[in-house]
């Protein structure tokens, strides 16, 4: 059996899972980068746990004074007044996300649902969660990440290929940044079918697919009418990233993978258009 969440870590890190379930490999990363930019002197890891947790808290409207305390206790916020500052930063950040929230979704306690599917030779299972009257909403109290769209995508056609889920299939993706909708696929299975190949494939050797190098080669060379060399340029100094922006070389299992041989080739190209192109013709809306 294959869960729908392991269909997601894989298109979210395939060199990643390649190695942690190929090969055993587990290495390490340092501190995880939720944001690329903080503006608080707060680690950008507990910023986004806290962040997270005040947003569930305000939706069950607990008690939001008795969490400082907890937070304060537990070291996560620095102490004193400084704490007490980040901490109502963060507060009325997750007010503002949270009243936004209530535009696209009623206050209503979500619904899940297991979901067990034979596609090909693999037996998807998994939970679709957060299910709701409108359909299914997936929330990231972050900037939008690729490997969130992906994330967001994958349960998507999960929920579209279950014809016993009884909630509309269209899927909304809401975090700080932007609101992405997905709209009704007609062959949810064809798709995962695909998606289910490379998955196969990235088991075997590592595949050609860097979610955010992907997309952007994707973007430019399908979306903006740039030539395949101009997108594949692009990528190329997205991939190797530079002195203020991170690339995706410098996550130590993509070099280990990928140092000594460029993978941005052909196979790369064919692969961030098959991927994509599906995903983006059922994007309804898109709201920055």
């Amino acid at each position: 059996n294959l869960q729908v969440d392991q269909l997601c870590r894989f298109f979210s890190h395939p060199a990643k899972f390649f190695l942690h379930n190929r090969l055993g490999l587990d290495l390490k990363e340092g501190t995880a980068v939720i944001e690329d930019k903080e503006n608080f002197n707060l680690d950008a890891l507990n910023r986004y746990r806290i962040s997270q947790n005040l947003l569930k808290i305000r939706s069950n409207e607990m008690n939001m004074g008795k969490y400082f305390e907890l937070q304060s206790a537990t070291g996560e916020l620095p102490h004193g007044s400084l704490g007490r500052i980040l901490y109502h930063e963060l507060d009325r950040e997750t007010e503002a996300f949270a009243k936004r929230l209530e535009t696209v979704v009623p206050r209503l306690q979500p619904n899940r649902r297991e979901v067990d599917l034979q596609i090909s030779d693999f037996r998807l299972c998994g939970e679709l969660s957060d299910l709701y009257p409108v359909g299914r909403v997936q929330v990231r109290f972050a900037r939008r990440k690729t490997r969130d769209i992906l994330t967001a995508w994958i349960n998507h056609l999960f929920l579209n290929a279950d014809i016993h889920v009884d909630f509309p299939p269209i899927t909304t993706f809401v975090c700080k940044d932007s609101v992405t909708r997905f709209d009704t696929v007609e062959n949810p299975v064809d798709i995962l079918k695909d998606l289910l190949i490379y998955f196969w494939e990235g088991l075997t050797i590592p595949l050609h697919f860097l979610p955010e190098t992907s997309f952007e080669y994707f973007h430019l060379a399908h979306q903006r009418g740039k030539t395949k060399e101009q997108a594949i340029y692009a990528a190329q100094k997205k991939w190797l990233g530079s002195e203020y922006n991170r690339g995706e070389l410098k996550d130590p299992y993509y070099q280990l993978c990928f140092e000594k041989k460029d993978p941005i080739d052909d196979r790369f190209c064919e692969i961030s258009k098959n991927i994509f192109s599906p995903l983006f013709e059922h994007v309804e809306e898109i709201i920055e």
